[in-house]
């Protein structure tokens, strides 16, 4: 009788977020109900959970196929548009599991100790404790998943934003760049020759290839497979896309070393740095101009303990000097 009610008719059936996450309210609403059932043991009562989860990421997971299809979700939405579609939607279901399964965990426990008082065991051999351990969660994967595909698009809207940032102005410096033109046009033959081009040159492609970065290796990927397979193929379209960020970053450390390079002053290269401060959360780009952030450091050192030297002096053959002495 116990199973009469179980709402898992109306979770299979949801097909909207908030239908989704109210059918889970009602999961966890209804297995307290479990009491009233002497004959439900609960390592059945644990399966019907693990089976649940299941529905859920099936549920979950068809939501999301149907709304952006395979890839949708990182190739089809703006990353705003991501946050607010997908992120929030399922990280409210998510959290609100992991504290409704708390709690359940709890009562699980409590029956568990009743039931063996009262002589119903049901024979098993586990513990109820180690019975909770042993319950598979199967959405996890899934939410592992989308944890990954946000953390992804996140890191490279950041990435974005500092190459516009720090180019906006290539366009009116008009700053000659030297690159490798063979890499460009991905021409093997000359993939060692070097090609000047001009700063608005340079940031629009710079622009374009992080741009281009995640359709060029996420177009024939299905990032909602979790099979063994599918997280192969996601992990190494994941890899491929951190190959072509250094590709990027060690452009951009290049032409932050020319700049640095060309600097006349330390003036000069205050200007650069406060203008492509933003690279600097590159680590890559951070290591390429550490030699240049030491010269201005020990430039600004010696500037100082002149300036202190100076003052000095003038205090020591000062009047003041001689009435103190």
């Amino acid at each position: 009788q116990f199973l009469k009610g179980y709402p898992a008719p109306v979770l299979a059936a949801a097909r909207e977020w908030e239908k989704i996450g109210g059918a889970m309210d009602e999961v966890f609403g209804y297995l307290p109900k479990v009491r009233q059932s002497k004959y439900y043991d609960l390592e059945r009562l644990a399966r019907l959970v693990e089976a649940t989860t299941f529905t859920l990421r099936e549920r979950m997971e068809g939501t999301l196929r149907e709304r952006y299809s395979r890839n949708g979700i990182v190739l089809g939405l703006e990353f705003g548009e991501f946050e607010k579609e997908v992120r929030a939607p399922t990280q409210d279901i998510f959290v609100m599991f992991d504290a409704s399964f708390v709690t359940f965990k709890e009562f699980f426990l409590e029956q568990g100790r009743m039931r063996r008082r009262v002589g119903e065991g049901g024979g098993t051999l586990e513990t109820p404790a180690q019975v909770l351990k042993g319950i598979t969660l199967y959405h996890k994967d899934l939410r592992d998943r989308l944890d990954a595909i946000y953390h992804f698009r996140m890191q490279h809207e950041k990435l974005r934003g500092v190459v516009l940032e720090v180019l906006s102005g290539e366009k009116e410096e008009g700053a000659g760049v030297t690159m490798g033109a063979g890499k460009e046009k991905g021409d093997g033959n000359n993939a060692g020759a070097e090609e000047s081009v001009t700063g608005e040159e340079y940031s629009a492609w710079a622009l374009r290839e992080v741009d281009e970065a995640p359709m060029a290796l996420f177009a024939s990927v299905d990032v909602l497979d979790l099979s063994p397979r599918g997280v192969a193929v996601f992990n190494s379209a994941l890899e491929g896309y951190d190959r072509k960020v250094d590709a990027i970053e060690e452009r951009l450390a290049r032409l932050l070393r020319g700049k640095l390079a060309a600097c006349q002053d330390a003036e000069d290269m205050f200007r650069v740095f406060a203008r492509f401060n933003p690279l600097l959360t590159r680590s890559r780009v951070r290591a390429a101009v550490k030699e240049f952030q030491l010269q201005l450091m020990n430039t600004v050192g010696q500037a100082v303990q002149k300036l202190q030297s100076k003052f000095t002096h003038k205090y020591e053959s000062s009047s003041a000097s001689c009435i103190a002495t």
